[in-house]
């Protein structure tokens, strides 16, 4: 069935255009189908084998996934009804042509097609098989149909139900003392239950949730008969049998048109039964189950109850009887085997019903959607596929198919990546979305069109999901592409540097992490250096500095210690730092030279400039007032050194250092030294996978004086790929989480590489050596000091900040 749905082109269109109610309920209602069929084909295998009371349960599992609308992100219906309809494809030049996409990515589903409209503004013009218009309409009405069904159904069985408490109003008379004295020993005292009488009824049965009661016919019963009457009916009050058949009945109302559900009730019904009388008789001696048996004849009801009736009756059907009666015969205790099958299918059922899943999406809560102007950044959707590498074709091609078109004439069609040298390079491809003539008017009329400042936008966007991306490119054709990229025949490009970028903004990787910032970034507009400035400075880095200093200065007003100030707003303080480019630094600088930098202001700036300058500040005087130590600042000028590369033979560790330095090395400058502990390499079919735990950090040197800017100590799984001359390309990078889940996600990712088998003992090993990593901290160290020789840089000490102690100048070299 799910091969069926998955190749059905005409089926995953019109899926991927309903509405999520819709494909929420159809999703519950086909995981639930197929789970159903499962156990309807096991049937015949398990019927007489397996225990009534874990059949029972299959089935309740049956119906909580038919009700539940919770799922796992990687579930199959939310593959099915939520896949990916932009899927690139890739061509051996590295060439990705994704499906064409609308102007808006992240238009809601969830509101319904305004289908006369439509029709007015001339959409359905070109929709020769009518498929829009049928789907548009379906779209718009399939949900009150489906609410119509569900009112209708419900309605007919609650007022079945009413009108069978009324009719039973009239007959009722209390039981004796000796009935309810025998209830009450079976019951044991755990619940109190109501026991009467009624001459309307045809057999004993239960009702009610909240306050149950059992009613008998107001008929002689013998003392056994009775006994066996009660032991069915409290075996059904212990199992809350009748809270699953109130479950049934709504479950086949909300999946009304769904023929399946009418037979999925009529076996939880029968199973029911089975399980109570597997339950009554399993501590019987064969006299006590022969008369278990007769009294199970002896109150055959004449006539079925309607549907409508929720209760749980002794014996109603006449078909049924039979399979009971040879059920209670042949009842035996079931092997130690047994039961561990039984257990061991209800497992699988229920890993069954949670990989089936339910039609949820990608994500249960509403994405982040950021509008800028007339173009919509669905950023949580596109953060996705952030990537460390421009060589990750798929993720790449992603990002860019999840651009908004910077104008609604042109639509996305190719895009292509420049990965064998530096500068890395991307171009974005666009040509109008309906057929034009060459010589027609189109939007790109100056270059400073919006189209431009779109561009810009998401060129900004996509430096900021690509960590290594140095250039991008977006190029424009005026008449419609016949399938191949021709890239001689787009013009008037628009190419962004990162390196302009990151004069503004930072950090760009960073801001890619922080998607408050980058949605905030985005709505604002742009200059020719990116941003809107104030004088010679941002907005953005104005706004960055004054908002939090603002806020710094608030409180506590009784204190005249800047420290004071800092330590109750370290966030807004942090964040500065987080956040402070070039740019902000010489913002900050150019208060002092303004003349805006005195008192409990001045106090906070010089702390936030000495924090970003590090050993760039050649002041050690800690006694200067703000202004005075800006009048003897002359800033360290920095030494540029590349990072760190290894020169020993071990084929292996070149791969792992080469990975680790590019992982962690930043484009905000430095240069980075990284020391790898390796704990095993595994290789399986054409994919090598090495586990390692590795210490990075990221240095400054000024003058001789050596600063450490940010370091890390992280385990890792690095997955490459063997290419056909022999060498080795990266497939995947795997770090280990943050907090709580840091020790299960070393344990999830030690597997082989292709086969996925947990590879025993490896986690341990990552794990203990977690503890202990003396050795990685030698190694960095021993790195650093032979990077310093080989780039002849001698007399250099490392400058240290100690926990509550003074700094120190350690020598190095």
């Amino acid at each position: 069935m799910i091969l069926i749905l998955r190749n059905c082109e005409p089926c995953l269109k019109w899926v991927i255009k309903m509405n999520e109610t819709v494909k929420l309920l159809l999703s519950l209602s086909l995981s639930g189908s197929i789970l159903a069929l499962l156990i309807f084909t096991l049937k015949p295998l398990i019927k007489h084998k397996l225990s009534r009371t874990i059949q029972y349960y299959i089935w309740i599992v049956v119906l909580l996934r038919l009700v539940t609308p919770f799922s796992f992100e990687d579930s199959l219906m939310s593959d099915v009804f939520f896949s990916d309809n932009n899927t690139p494809q890739i061509n051996n030049q590295i060439t990705v042509q994704p499906m064409e996409v609308t102007t808006e990515n992240t238009s809601n589903l969830s509101i319904l097609p305004n289908v006369q409209e439509n029709v007015a503004g001339g959409v359905y013009n070109n929709d020769v098989d009518h498929t829009k218009y049928l789907t548009d309409v379906l779209n718009r009405y399939v949900l009150y149909i489906w609410l119509f069904g569900v009112i209708t159904a419900l309605t007919v069985n609650l007022v079945g139900y009413i009108r069978f408490l009324n009719n039973l109003k009239q007959g009722y008379r209390a039981a004796t003392d000796e009935e309810n004295s025998l209830l009450a020993t079976l019951l044991n005292g755990r619940r109190h239950v109501k026991l009467v009488r009624n001459k309307f009824v045809a057999t004993p049965m239960l009702m009610g949730i909240l306050r149950p009661s059992i009613i008998i016919p107001d008929v002689n019963y013998s003392e056994k008969e009775l006994k066996n009457i009660l032991l069915h009916e409290v075996s059904h009050l212990k199992h809350f049998d009748i809270g699953v058949k109130w479950l049934t009945m709504i479950t086949t109302s909300v999946h009304w048109f769904n023929p399946l559900m009418y037979f999925v009730k009529k076996e939880i019904n029968r199973a029911c039964e089975l399980a109570c009388d597997e339950a009554v008789i399993k501590n019987l001696s064969p006299a006590e189950k022969q008369a278990y048996g007769d009294t199970l004849i002896s109150v055959i009801a004449k006539h079925k109850y309607p549907a409508s009736v929720l209760q749980a009756t002794m014996c109603e059907e006449k078909k049924s009887l039979k399979e009971r009666l040879l059920a209670i015969m042949h009842h035996q205790k079931k092997s130690r085997l047994i039961m561990v099958l039984s257990v061991v299918l209800l497992g699988g059922i229920i890993i069954g019903a949670l990989y089936l899943g339910a039609g949820v999406g990608e994500k249960v809560t509403p994405p982040d959607v950021v509008r800028v102007d007339m173009m919509t950044y669905d950023i949580s959707e596109i953060a996705k596929y952030k990537t460390p590498y421009i060589g990750d074709a798929s993720k790449v091609s992603h990002i860019a198919g999840l651009l908004p078109v910077p104008d609604r004439y042109f639509t996305q069609r190719f895009i292509s990546m420049e990965t064998s040298n530096k500068p890395y390079r991307l171009t974005i491809y666009y040509e109008p979305a309906n057929n034009t003539e060459p010589n027609e008017v189109w939007p790109i009329a100056t270059r400073s069109s919006a189209i431009e400042a779109n561009t810009r936008k998401n060129a900004l966007v996509v430096f900021s999901m690509i960590d290594n991306l140095d250039e991008v490119t977006f190029a424009f054709r005026n008449y419609q592409s016949d399938g191949k990229l021709d890239e001689a025949k787009y013009v008037n490009p628009y190419t962004f540097k990162r390196l302009a970028f990151e004069e503004v903004y930072g950090d760009l990787s960073a801001l890619g992490e922080n998607l408050d910032l980058l949605q905030e970034v985005l709505l604002k507009k742009t200059s020719e250096k990116g941003t809107q400035t104030v004088g010679q400075f941002s907005h953005e880095t104005v706004e960055l500095v004054e908002n939090n200093l603002k806020i710094i200065m608030s409180s506590p007003k009784t204190s005249s210690n800047p420290r004071d100030y800092i330590r109750e707003h370290q966030n807004e303080y942090e964040t500065i730092l987080k956040y402070g480019n070039k740019e902000v630094l010489v913002y900050m600088l150019s208060q002092f030279k303004e003349g805006d930098a005195e008192g409990l202001r001045g106090e906070i700036l010089m702390r936030l400039c000495k924090e970003l300058l590090g050993q760039q500040n050649n002041v050690t005087d800690e006694s200067l007032s703000p202004m005075e130590w800006y009048e003897k600042l002359n800033l360290r000028e920095e030494i540029t050194l590349s990072d760190f590369s290894y020169d020993g033979k071990d084929p292996i560790e070149k791969l792992v250092y080469e990975t680790e330095v590019q992982k962690h090395k930043s484009s905000r400058g430095g240069f980075t030294i990284v020391a790898p502990h390796i704990f095993g390499s595994y290789e399986e079919g054409n994919k090598l996978k090495v586990f390692v735990t590795t210490y990075s950090a990221r240095y400054r040197l000024y003058d001789k004086v050596l600063s450490e800017d940010g370091g890390a100590i992280i385990p890792a799984a690095i997955t490459y790929v063997k290419n056909s001359n022999g060498s080795y390309s990266l497939d995947e990078y795997q770090r280990a989480e943050d907090g709580a889940h840091f020790g299960s996600s070393i344990i999830e990712f030690c597997t082989m590489p292709v086969s996925g088998k947990n590879i025993k003992g490896l986690a341990d090993k990552m794990l203990n050596h977690y503890g202990n990593y003396e050795d990685i901290k030698k190694l960095q160290r021993k790195n650093l000091i032979k990077h310093l020789n080989t780039n002849n840089q001698y007399g250099v000490s490392l400058y240290q900040t100690r926990y509550k102690q003074p700094d120190e100048l350690v020598p190095l070299t």
